[in-house]
């Protein structure tokens, strides 16, 4: 599943209307947080680790095996 849909879920059930607010509650900005829910891959981790602390959401990392 792809992130954005589980931080959409996640704004509806914490009852945050826009991405504005949630970059203010998640302490980065409205175009990093546009970039985390667009899926580009531009959005840099740290980023997405604190939306997702932001909405009480667990997410893991995995590093690719090459």
């Amino acid at each position: 599943m792809e992130i954005q849909k589980i931080f959409k879920k996640a704004m509806v059930d914490h009852d945050i209307k826009n991405y504005d607010d949630l970059g203010r509650l998640a302490g980065v900005g409205y175009a990093r947080v546009l970039r985390i829910m667009q899926n580009k891959p531009s959005a840099k981790m740290v980023d997405v680790a604190a939306v997702a602390e932001a909405l009480k959401v667990e997410i893991k990392f995995i590093r690719r095996q090459q």
